[in-house]
């Protein structure tokens, strides 16, 4: 618990060196006494990181530090980040500007194609040693460096089959295996999931890839016993896609988009990929025509799965909802995006949308600008069918990953 000297301190000096004698020897229970309209005005005029400390000082903390937008749900309240380019960039609501972070002190740069978000912390790749991942939290500033177990490295020797083809042979660490980019099938074979439990204070992560049949094991880290265990294989009936970037967690699972080698007529080829925690065992579930393909992006609402995709007539952004209650899976239209919305977003951003995240009430999607340089942004609520547009980015931020970021202290 915070103490009232703390509080002043933090207010007053912004700095623990610049304690002035007289707030040291205060009472540090003195504070319970102060209205909550004090405190509460008082922590409000501190800036983010200074909040920390004091986040049990009143009960208005959370209003204070993430601020709705456009929801007043804040246990459903995610922020959007971007990570790219030796830095993360935060939107602060209450300036309703980009907030930017360096991260060349945790060599953050080049790997953020396996980046993953959860909880209050990053987990990315590395290049600067083979199977090194790295999990951050970008506000306590800690980190934590993890050698993934060498049963991992997928082989890389060329295939009979001109469609399985694999990576140059200098492609060998974990770093290559999930940044590589296939031309030729347009598949990722590797992916990296995270997840938090808050309550333990404790985090997994997942590594699985589909490089070979022969190679599709699955690998999960346990925060708490600090110790990495093989799981089961991922199916041999999917491939790890570029879609696989639109990973998320719900309901204690790790969901993701696939390429399906074998689909029923009437199913798109990708398909949505699970992973179970619980009983550590992997799942597919084929998805309708009617669902499209153009743009798939796959976020979490509400806790619930949403796949989206871009649609020509009418002209919108459509949702569906998966429903897992069969065998094959149910998925349930949504209501589309105003098709007045899609259409000044696609009139702004020139190759339509290149990003799209989303984590309990809000999705986040951005794109480039059409004229002139920078990137358009904006939150939308498919919900309540509420939405803002945030401040335009720099250029810089183009090839920059989005995701979504729940500021906590959660340990690494």
């Amino acid at each position: 618990m915070a103490s009232m000297q703390e509080l002043y301190a933090a207010f007053f000096s912004r700095s623990s060196d610049l304690i002035p004698s007289d707030v040291k020897e205060l009472d540090g229970n003195l504070w319970r006494n102060l209205p909550e309209y004090v405190t509460d005005s008082l922590i409000k005029r501190l800036s983010f990181c200074e909040r920390v400390p004091l986040r049990q000082v009143c009960r208005s903390w959370l209003e204070g530090s993430l601020s709705h937008l456009p929801t007043s749900d804040v246990e459903l309240q995610s922020l959007p980040i971007l990570v790219g380019n030796w830095s993360l960039t935060v939107y602060n609501v209450k300036r309703n500007a980009w907030r930017e972070k360096s991260l060349k002190d945790v060599y953050l740069n080049d790997m953020v194609k396996g980046l993953e978000s959860a909880g209050g912390l990053i987990c990315a790749v590395t290049r600067h040693s083979e199977n090194l991942l790295i999990v951050h939290n970008p506000f306590t500033n800690q980190s934590k460096y993890l050698i993934a177990p060498k049963a991992f490295k997928a082989p890389f020797e060329q295939s009979s089959n001109p469609s399985y083809m694999f990576g140059p042979p200098r492609l060998r660490s974990l770093s290559d295996i999930a940044l590589h980019y296939d031309a030729m099938t347009g598949m990722y074979r590797s992916i990296l999931g995270l997840v938090c439990d808050k309550q333990k204070a404790s985090y997994t992560i997942i590594l699985a890839n589909t490089y070979h049949d022969t190679h599709r094991t699955t690998f999960v880290y346990d925060s708490l016993t600090n110790s990495w265990t093989e799981c089961d294989k991922v199916p041999k009936e999917i491939m790890f896609w570029y879609g696989g970037e639109s990973r998320i967690v719900c309901n204690e699972s790790l969901y993701c988009l696939a390429k399906g080698k074998y689909f029923p007529q009437g199913y798109l080829e990708c398909m949505l990929v699970k992973f179970n925690l619980c009983s550590r065992k992997w799942t597919y579930f084929p998805v309708p025509e009617d669902c499209n393909e153009d743009h798939p992006f796959l976020v979490e609402h509400r806790k619930n799965v949403i796949f989206i995709s871009q649609r020509d007539e009418p002209r919108t952004l459509q949702f569906y909802r998966f429903d897992e209650s069969n065998g094959w899976g149910c998925w349930q239209s949504m209501k589309s995006m105003p098709s007045t919305l899609w259409t000044e977003f696609v009139g702004k951003a020139d190759q339509c949308l290149s990003r799209c995240v989303g984590k309990g009430n809000l999705i986040y999607l951005t794109g480039q600008k059409r004229k002139g340089s920078g990137v358009v942004a904006l939150v939308f609520d498919p919900t309540r069918c509420v939405y803002k547009w945030l401040p335009e980015l720099k250029d810089d931020h183009l090839m920059s990953e989005l995701r979504c970021y729940e500021p906590s202290l959660q340990p690494v």
